[in-house]
């Protein structure tokens, strides 16, 4: 089949083949298909896709990171906390990486590793409300 010009045309199944070889090798498509499936609640799907990013490339901070979300919506949070901190040891001065390191470190309690987060966030975000507020409460815990 060729098309009005003699070139061969493609049928529409080949051309998605062709598309999804491609696509397949990108971990930054793989990273925003796990995106959009986390934003819909289908965290098996997330967790798939965001798998498949990392066997063609683990050395994306921003993957690693989105894998820490996934697995904490998923309420495995040791794994979370280990994805967040492959995400900082590539990109230390990620701010919500940081972040989300100290949440999980305040929730299993651990006050010191979660005020020496939140005090690197505050490094780059030192207006940021929220975190004071986090750092305030665990020192206060400690505290008491």
């Amino acid at each position: 089949m060729s098309d009005s010009q003699g070139d061969p045309v493609k049928s529409e199944n080949q051309a998605t083949e062709e598309q999804q070889l491609v696509l397949g090798k990108d971990p930054i498509v793989w990273n925003s298909l796990a995106l959009v499936y986390l934003m819909s609640g289908d965290i098996d799907r997330a967790k798939d896709a965001i798998q498949r990013s990392l066997e063609i490339d683990t050395s994306i901070p921003t993957t690693w990171g989105l894998w820490g979300r996934i697995l904490e919506c998923a309420d495995d949070r040791t794994n979370a906390e280990r994805a967040y901190r492959m995400a900082a040891e590539l990109q230390p001065d990620s701010a919500d990486v940081l972040y989300r390191m100290a949440l999980l470190k305040m929730q299993r309690q651990d006050l010191v590793g979660a005020i020496e987060d939140f005090s690197r966030v505050l490094e780059h975000s030192p207006s940021d409300q929220r975190v004071w507020d986090h750092l305030t409460a665990c020192s206060a815990a400690l505290v008491i």
